[in-house]
């Protein structure tokens, strides 16, 4: 991959996987401004007899996280979040993808949503996120920081609990083994990092 980057014979190669990213995204923006049946940050009317258990590990993220002691939510599968659908990974794997920032993470952090749920007598929206850790090796994509791409490990952090309006963005990842370890390179598909990818594809 590196080689790409530094190789103009592979040039017309990069600006391919470039542009790739870019109709993906733009994929799942046009998908997403099509499903307005999710409602816009909208939190569902409470009800008992649909309320689940929460798991326990995500009851003690909510608590650590908010002190909110609770053991019953209603848990869905997406939501829309300015304009974009956030799913569950185990529903839609590319939609579960979020940067986030809250108290304890005040730059971006990638991370995957495993629950979407919400509380009795609690207006907000609430995601159980498995944070990707930072990765052990030194990132190469640091010496390109106009591709926007950082690179992570491929290990999670246990769940952590925040709420939907600390969401920023939804990210694209590739599983890259770099100095023989598991990594993921990671970009954000923010409209910020869309200009980026297209200044790039028009070099």
């Amino acid at each position: 991959m590196m080689d790409k980057l530094v190789d103009s014979q592979s040039t017309g190669s990069l600006m391919a996987e470039i542009n790739d990213i870019s109709s993906r995204v733009h994929e799942r923006m046009e998908t997403d401004d099509t499903n307005d049946s999710l409602g816009e940050d909208s939190t569902p009317t409470w009800n008992a007899k649909n309320a689940k258990t929460i798991p326990y590990p995500v009851r003690d993220a909510l608590h650590a996280a908010f002190g909110i002691n609770a053991t019953k939510a209603m848990f869905t599968s997406n939501m829309k979040i300015s304009g974009f659908v956030h799913s569950v990974q185990h529903k839609h794997a590319g939609n579960s993808q979020i940067f986030y920032s809250n108290a304890h993470n005040t730059a971006p952090v990638p991370g995957f949503i495993h629950y979407i749920f919400s509380l009795e007598h609690d207006s907000r929206r609430f995601l159980a996120v498995r944070r990707l850790l930072p990765s052990t090796v030194k990132d190469p994509f640091s010496l390109y920081p106009l591709l926007g791409v950082q690179l992570y490990s491929s290990s999670v952090t246990d769940f952590e609990v925040i709420a939907a309006d600390e969401v920023d963005a939804q990210f694209a990842c590739c599983p890259m083994e770099w100095e023989n370890i598991s990594n993921v390179a990671v970009i954000s598909l923010s409209r910020v990092s869309l200009h980026a990818i297209y200044f790039v594809a028009l070099l």
